[in-house]
């Protein structure tokens, strides 16, 4: 991770939502894919999408610095998936 990133970060870890929003724009495409892959449906990943990056501002104080932004926000992600999957 690099230092802008970092800092992306901990302003969005203080409410800040246009340091927030770069971050969804840096990563939303990979969060996307992978869910499309795990679902099978765009609108499904589409949805999902927003819901990670809707958990992600929530919890994102408690997010540890030694873990991968993009590894925390796949694994919001995945556990999301895992709850639709289980609903159907």
């Amino acid at each position: 991770m690099n230092d802008s990133e970092q800092d992306l970060i901990q302003q969005a870890a203080r409410g800040d939502r246009q340091a927030f929003g770069t971050l969804v724009r840096v990563h939303q495409a990979r969060v996307f894919h992978f869910l499309r892959r795990l679902l099978g449906s765009a609108d499904e990943a589409a949805d999902l999408t927003q819901e990670t990056f809707i958990r992600a501002f929530q919890a994102l104080p408690r997010w540890r610095p030694e873990a991968r932004l993009q590894t925390w926000l796949l694994q919001i992600a995945r556990n999301a998936a895992l709850d639709t999957l289980r609903q159907r």
